[in-house]
């Protein structure tokens, strides 16, 4: 460190990008994660103290030995587009990478995603495949920097958001997010998916339809 003035300090960052082949695999993975939704009755989370229901358990999604429902590898491969693209724009010291861990998360009415980070993992990242910005609710990113919020002898409303970076002053932030976006971001940053509403318009008696379910794809990433 040899300059002089202000520099920035433990910066972060979150990619958005557009998938572009996002059409396609909605409709080769919303039937099936609404399937086993319904076979899980909707939740096998108890171990990670929250309601939803994840694939992360089942060895044949992490293990890529489902490709007669969803070809993981080909999703895989589309998404590197992503990844490849977060990295050069993060401009990181390397090109090569590998995704480590993939996973299908899905959401109904009144579920949640706790608290939590991807350590140790280098970046993580969220497809969301089935989404209405209008009925569901994102994940939402927690700030790292505590003091913007903890320290109650500071006007944190004091400090300029542009010199200081979005969301400087929030305990969190939940970015805009359309249906077949991919977010990217450091792996140590905790997020959450907050309690979705009770009234997604399902129907009373039943089990949700799949427009009312929240399905995300979420997978890990390291840096060679």
């Amino acid at each position: 460190m040899t300059d002089y003035g202000l520099l920035p300090l433990f910066p972060m960052f979150l990619y958005r990008g557009k998938f572009e082949t996002h059409a396609k695999w909605k409709d080769k993975i919303v039937p099936i994660i609404k399937r086993r939704y319904e076979e899980q009755n909707g939740s096998n989370t108890s171990s990670w103290n929250c309601d939803c229901y994840t694939s992360f358990f089942d060895d044949s999604m992490v293990d890529h030995t489902m490709e007669t429902e969803i070809p993981i590898a080909e999703l895989l491969q589309d998404i590197s587009y992503n990844i490849q693209e977060a990295i050069n724009m993060a401009q990181f010291n390397t090109n090569s990478f590998f995704v480590s861990q993939q996973w299908f998360n899905a959401y109904g009415p009144g579920q949640n995603q706790e608290a939590h980070n991807h350590i140790p993992s280098h970046l993580s990242g969220v497809y969301y495949v089935n989404y209405d910005r209008y009925k569901h609710i994102s994940t939402s990113f927690m700030n790292p920097n505590k003091m913007f919020y903890e320290a109650p002898r500071y006007n944190i409303h004091d400090y300029n958001p542009d010199l200081y970076g979005f969301g400087c002053y929030e305990e969190e932030i939940q970015p805009e997010i359309e249906e077949g976006d991919i977010v990217i971001f450091p792996s140590q940053i905790e997020h959450t998916v907050q309690r979705q509403p009770q009234d997604l318009g399902v129907k009373k008696i039943g089990k949700p339809h799949s427009d009312e379910l929240y399905m995300s794809f979420s997978f890990n990433v390291e840096l060679a």
